[in-house]
Formats: C-alpha cells, sequence, structure tokens
C-alpha cells in the first residue's frame, strides 16, 4: 500500500491507495508500493486515477500541481 497525501490550498486528506496513475507534460506514469523515489509535474487539468483498497478506482483532477513519491508516501500538492 501507498499513503497518499492530497493536499489544495483549501483541503488535505490521507488515503491509502494500492496504485496511482498520473498525466506529466512527458506522459503518463503509473505508481504501485515500492516505487523508486520520483517528483513530477502534473499536467494542468489532467485527471489522476487511484485505487483504494476494497474499492473502485476514482479520478481526481488537480488544476496544477507536483507529485512527489518515496519510500511508499505520495504527495500530491495542487490547486
Amino acid at each position: 500500500m501507498i499513503e497518499l497525501s492530497i493536499i489544495t490550498p483549501t483541503e488535505s486528506k490521507i488515503i491509502q491507495i494500492e496504485w496511482i496513475e498520473v498525466i506529466s507534460p512527458t506522459g503518463t506514469f503509473w505508481v504501485g508500493p515500492d516505487h523508486a523515489p520520483l517528483v513530477s509535474l502534473v499536467k494542468h487539468k489532467a485527471p489522476i486515477s487511484f485505487k483504494e483498497q476494497g474499492k473502485e478506482a476514482e479520478v481526481y483532477e488537480a488544476s496544477n500541481g507536483i507529485f512527489h513519491v518515496s519510500k511508499n508516501k505520495a504527495t500530491l500538492l495542487c490547486s
């Protein structure tokens, strides 16, 4: 599992996910448990998909953002 923190100017939440799909300005990538450390921009208004354990995949739309993952902790900073 990966601990995902979604942080915006108006809210903050932490969820446990199995995977996340991020669309960057240069392409799409998937992140799962034990992924190598990574920092990336998030493409403007691109859908970000993730799956919580025991639930259907969800989609989150970030206006502008930065994604970071290291040691099974991911952070999505967005507006």
